[in-house]
């Protein structure tokens, strides 16, 4: 039976789907789902205007997560590619994309009050589209920390209130 916390799905303003996109990460805190197996982008409306490739708001690919990492901050901050992921993910064929992701995490650590002491770092794989995109449509503005369904749900969907129970 698949769990309701199967997929994370997140809201992403700009720079997170920047992140996203090229380098193929995500950032989370203690708040957030810790083992998904998959990640699935809200893209905001701020994205649809500054980001191109985006199209429309609302979530429109998923990636299977290919590990989860915890990193202190201080680490993240002073060295992001260096704090030994174990040899799976540096031999994989993403490690230099996701050396960029973990690159771009730490250059908004420094800029943005991103201030929790231990980040999760999500190493996705490349997304894979949906038939449709997932709408909020008036329901919940932002959406919670650790907010999950399952991957056939996500899959039918239409409406963000589709992926709940």
């Amino acid at each position: 039976m698949a769990r309701d916390d199967e997929v994370m799905v997140q809201d992403v303003n700009p720079l997170n789907a920047g992140i996203y996109l090229d380098g193929y990460m995500y950032v989370g805190g203690q708040k957030h789902i810790p083992r998904p197996s998959f990640f699935a982008p809200y893209f905001t409306e701020e994205c649809q205007a500054r980001v191109p490739e985006i199209g429309e708001a609302g979530i429109a690919c998923y990636s299977e997560v290919f590990a989860v990492h915890e990193i202190d901050h201080a680490d993240l901050l002073r060295n992001p590619v260096g704090f030994a992921p174990d040899s799976q993910i540096r031999a994989h064929q993403y490690w230099n994309r996701w050396q960029r992701g973990l690159r771009a995490i730490a250059k908004r650590a420094r800029e943005e009050p991103f201030q929790p002491e231990v980040h999760l770092l999500y190493f996705l794989l490349e997304p894979i589209q949906l038939t449709g995109i997932v709408k909020k449509r008036g329901w919940l503005s932002q959406i919670p920390w650790g907010f999950g369904t399952t991957l056939d749900r996500l899959k039918r969907a239409r409406l963000l209130r589709d992926l709940k129970p």
